[in-house]
């Protein structure tokens, strides 16, 4: 009797455990099923159109970052859906040029749209400038803002051209006058890294962030992780357009013997390739704008948050916790935005032919816009346009890069890219 009472509370308890199990397998199916309901139609964003998965669930946008092909995915879907779309169910994307001043702009008296930390959640510890408030941001901006200044760039062009002098005459030693291919993009983050790691001979930005250090003001790990992302940045920015730029130029044949006629012309020598020089060489200028746009450095959405007490974006109000972007890489690359998008024609920045009149010229900003717009954006420029005018001036240029390298890439926060394998053949002056 006794081995039968147990054997029926055995059989009672596996019971229970069975329709507990099932209780709890319909409930998760059953509020999941409700959550992802609520998100399609009845969210606060459900109206805003977009993929069915990306309203659902983040799987749609959280694939497309896996993936690396979140630039290209997010041009689809502004293409398809139009300029503000629902990428994840509390995220909306915008590619207009009004929502740059709108997310990312500096608006006195009211609260900023503060980066979105789900982004940034790979940086601990104490804060930088990546991912400071709006107090300490300013605090490491206002440091480091004269290293990066105008005037700081012609106190410095004296030694940037040290620099690119020996960066092109190490070249032209391995190019063995155009017999030997050049992985250019090498030579590109090479002399880039050696200019921000080198202790200049004026003052630059780090010397404002180890006073700070010195003076208490800032503890050693803030001084070495804002050094970091200063240098990476900068030397991640200037090379990946220095390479993009030179892939387009060698697509584009007819843009390539046009600059090379206007530099060749501007300089007879390369000690007059100056910031004055460049800056006069107008198709040049032109050529760097477009490369920006076709193939940003920083092709990735950054991400906002509404404020409290929510904020209008594009006309409409947004209740606060929404996420906000604009990806960069649509934006620029968008038929709402630009005539013919997808074709490197620099002649659109001129000004002088009325088929780009309706170019929206605001929407391309590979360096974003407001107080977190890239600090060194104008040692950036002066790089690129020092480097560039001397490449095109001393060399004609030979693609033997035998993959497409430019379309083949992916993109994990930077572009992932390969060798630009190059001839350089030297110019007879």
């Amino acid at each position: 009797m006794h081995n039968t009472l147990a054997f029926t509370l055995g059989s009672f308890n596996l019971q229970h455990v069975w329709i507990l199990a099932v209780g709890v397998l319909v409930f998760t199916v059953v509020y999941h099923a409700a959550f992802l309901i609520y998100n399609i139609y009845f969210h606060p964003l459900s109206k805003y159109p977009g993929p069915r998965l990306a309203a659902a669930s983040p799987l749609w946008l959280a694939s497309s970052y896996i993936g690396g092909k979140t630039p290209a995915d997010l041009l689809e879907l502004h293409n398809r859906y139009g300029p503000v779309v629902r990428t994840s169910p509390g995220e909306l994307s915008y590619i207009n040029a009004p929502q740059w001043k709108e997310i990312y702009g500096y608006k006195a008296g009211q609260l900023e749209f503060s980066k979105d930390k789900k982004y940034f959640s790979g940086l601990k510890g104490e804060p930088l400038i990546l991912n400071a408030d709006r107090h300490y941001h300013g605090y490491i901006r206002k440091l480091v803002a004269h290293g990066f200044s105008e005037k700081a760039m012609r106190e410095q062009e004296s030694v940037l051209k040290q620099y690119v002098d020996l960066m092109f005459r190490r070249v032209e030693e391995e190019a063995q006058d155009g017999t030997q291919p050049v992985d250019m993009l090498k030579w590109f983050n090479e002399k880039v890294k050696h200019r921000l790691n080198t202790q200049p001979t004026v003052p630059d930005f780090m010397d404002k962030l180890i006073a700070a250090y010195n003076s208490g003001k800032m503890s050693f790990g803030q001084l070495e992780g804002n050094s970091q992302i200063l240098i990476a940045a900068g030397s991640e920015t200037t090379a990946t357009h220095l390479s993009g730029l030179t892939w387009l130029l060698m697509k584009n044949p007819r843009v390539m013997e046009k600059l090379a006629t206007e530099v060749r012309t501007a300089f007879s020598h390369p000690d007059e390739i100056t910031f004055t020089g460049v800056n006069n060489c107008k198709y040049l200028l032109a050529c760097i704008e477009e490369g920006l746009r076709v193939y940003p450095p920083s092709p990735q959405p950054h991400h906002r948050i509404v404020p409290p007490g929510g904020a209008t974006v594009n006309g409409e109000f947004l209740p606060e916790g929404v996420s906000v972007s604009i990806p960069i890489y649509a934006a620029s690359n968008s038929s709402a935005n630009w005539t013919r998008p997808g074709e490197f024609i620099p002649e659109r920045w001129l000004g002088e032919n009325p088929e780009f009149d309706g170019d929206q010229r605001d929407a391309s900003q590979p360096f974003q816009m407001g107080p977190r717009a890239c600090v060194g954006r104008n040692l950036a420029y002066a790089e690129i346009k020092l480097i560039m005018a001397r490449l095109i001036w001393q060399f004609d240029i030979e693609n033997v890069t035998e993959k497409d390298w430019m379309g083949s890439q992916k993109v994990f926060m930077v572009w992932e890219k390969m060798p630009l394998w190059i001839k350089l053949h030297p110019v007879r002056q």
